[in-house]
């Protein structure tokens, strides 16, 4: 056992839960055994793990740990899910998508005091990320808050279909 081990004292000895009769032959009587058995202890594992396994080891349980304090945080409503970033074609993509295209279910009509119907989108503007983009277009009645005359605090995000007869501005209130 020394040869094969190397240095008993660098190992960990746990106690023996439980042994069935089969594997008691050889030893006597099964009491012999129980009591050969209980007073040696068996070498099950080492006690120490080599460097590499003990940094693999923290690496892990610090990463775990992490992850758990993030998650208690972000439920908590300390850290801000994850956004993606904002970007000028998510902004067009969505907006165009509302131009061209009208869905009851999403974007109802809303009737004005002139008795004009328009998208509540063109109204309310779109919402994207927390973020409220109105849109005015060039050709026909537009009912955003600057067409109205509610507001000339605003500030052009992007201009679609620039020079066309199409030609519609995105934009956001900057009060």
């Amino acid at each position: 056992m020394t040869e094969e081990w190397g240095n008993i004292t660098n190992y960990e000895v746990a106690p023996v839960r439980g042994i069935m009769m089969e594997q008691l032959t050889g030893l006597g009587r099964p009491t012999e055994a129980m009591t050969v058995l209980s007073s040696r202890p068996l070498t099950l594992a080492p006690g120490r793990l080599t460097p590499p396994g003990r940094l693999i080891l923290l690496i892990a349980l610090f990463s775990l740990s992490l992850a758990a304090i993030g998650q208690l945080l972000e439920a908590g409503g300390f850290v801000p899910a994850f956004q993606p970033a904002l970007t000028r074609q998510r902004v067009e993509a969505a907006v165009t998508g509302y131009l061209d295209a009208w869905d009851p279910l999403t974007d109802p009509l809303i009737i004005l005091e002139n008795g004009m119907q328009v998208k509540s989108s063109n109204i309310k503007g779109v919402e994207i990320d927390g973020r409220r983009y109105y849109y005015r277009t060039g050709f026909g009645f537009s009912g955003d808050p600057v067409s109205r005359g509610e507001t000339v605090d605003y500030q052009i995000f992007m201009v679609l279909d620039a020079g066309s007869h199409f030609e519609t501005e995105v934009y956001q209130l900057t009060r």
